[in-house]
């Protein structure tokens, strides 16, 4: 469990993340100093992973975003090894519940999405369920207690 100050940290860097520790600390009332090691700490203890971009990707030409529920079967490592190197996916989840994997991807058009679709077939995906998102209504918004 994380103390409250890293709890309060962690909830800054979630609603902005380029914010500096100066803006930070006027927020929180935590020392400059404090919150760097903590940042380290957090950091080296692997609770922060990295610093991401949260990309409008239509407005760069891709309009086609998927959500896949896939049923591996005897061919989870294979599939999962063409999920990993697949340029479209954007996130991928081992999940339980019927079904193997969950892939988030990525197209600019319908052509390249009919060919992912059918690559997954044909390295014997048993089922394969796809939901386009039309529009995000909430996402990267959990906070922890602080």
């Amino acid at each position: 469990m994380t103390s409250r100050k890293d709890a309060e940290i962690i909830k800054s860097l979630r609603m902005n993340s380029r914010e500096s520790t100066a803006g930070i600390s006027r927020r929180t009332g935590i020392p400059v100093q404090t919150i760097m090691e903590r940042i380290q700490k957090l950091e080296s203890n692997g609770i922060i992973k990295g610093y991401v971009s949260l990309v409008d990707f239509s407005k760069l030409g891709y309009w086609i975003r998927v959500c896949y529920l896939i049923r591996a079967g005897s061919k989870r490592e294979s599939l999962e090894e063409f999920l990993l190197e697949s340029q479209h996916i954007n996130n991928l989840q081992r999940i339980r519940g019927g079904f193997d994997l969950f892939a988030e991807a990525i197209f600019a058009n319908l052509r390249e999405l009919e060919e992912f679709q059918e690559a997954l077939m044909r390295l014997g995906a048993e089922e394969v369920e796809g939901h386009h998102i039309l529009s995000e209504e909430k996402f990267e918004n959990f906070q922890i207690d602080v």
